[in-house]
C-alpha cells in the first residue's frame, strides 16, 4: 500500500467513524509517519494538526 493510499484511508477512516481515529494512538502515530510523505493530500497535514501530531 502506497503512502497516498493510506493517507487516504486513514481520512476516509476519520470521515466515518472521527472518535476512531481521534482517539487511538496508532492512529495518530499512523498519522504522524504518513504526513511526512511528500505526496500525502493536504487533507491529511489539516487532521494532524488536529490531532496535534503536526
Amino acid at each position: 500500500m502506497t503512502c497516498t493510499a493510506r493517507a487516504r484511508a486513514v481520512l476516509d477512516a476519520e470521515r466515518t467513524a472521527r472518535s476512531e481515529v481521534h482517539d487511538r494512538p496508532a492512529v495518530r502515530k499512523l498519522v504522524a509517519v504518513v504526513r511526512r510523505s511528500a505526496d500525502a493530500p493536504t487533507g491529511l497535514a489539516q487532521l494532524a494538526a488536529t490531532l496535534g501530531v503536526a
